[in-house]
């Protein structure tokens, strides 16, 4: 063999070696519970000190439930119980996650949680732009100041994070009371 064709075969398995790799990270951070957990820790280390999960579980690929996601930032803070989700592998890429679906049975959004609340936020800026095509809530509650507004049976589509919040569709189905 010459020279040359040893190079060609050299570069070639070292290609094939570093798809190999790479396949094997993908498969193991979409399909192992291990892979959510490592990308879980990276998500709040990059959001920082005002993002919390517990109770994580399941797959990414598969899908994760969560029994309560927290963020506090300086004007905002959301909370959500039992959630479960699903998140576009992909959108992690472009570091702004599309999550295809989230259901929580609970959903706190509080503006300006500390004093004073007379006036209204500086800013209601999230860590990173975030797409949420599909999200069901049994109960959704919102407080701007003048107290908590309960909504029940929320689905909703929201687009938002560093500079903007969008609400593009928004359905609350009501039960009459007895």
């Amino acid at each position: 063999m010459t020279k040359r064709r040893l190079a060609v075969i050299a570069i070639a398995l070292t290609l094939l070696a570093a798809v190999a790799a790479a396949g094997t990270a993908g498969a193991w951070l979409l399909y192992t519970q291990a892979g959510l957990a490592w990308l879980t820790t990276r998500a709040v280390g990059f959001a920082g000190k005002g993002l919390t999960l517990e109770g994580v579980a399941g797959t990414l690929a598969g899908g994760a439930s969560v029994g309560h996601i927290r963020y506090a930032g300086k004007d905002i803070e959301v909370h959500a119980v039992e959630a479960r989700l699903r998140v576009s592998p992909l959108s992690l890429l472009t570091l702004t996650p599309r999550l295809s679906e989230l259901r929580a049975t609970e959903l706190i959004v509080t503006s300006k949680p500390t004093e004073p609340r007379g006036r209204p936020p500086d800013t209601l800026e999230l860590p990173m732009n975030v797409q949420l095509p599909d999200v069901q809530v049994g109960r959704l509650t919102i407080d701007l100041g003048n107290g908590p507004m309960d909504l029940t049976n929320v689905r909703l589509a929201y687009a938002g994070g560093r500079s903007d919040h969008r609400v593009d569709t928004l359905k609350v189905t009501s039960t009459p009371s007895s």
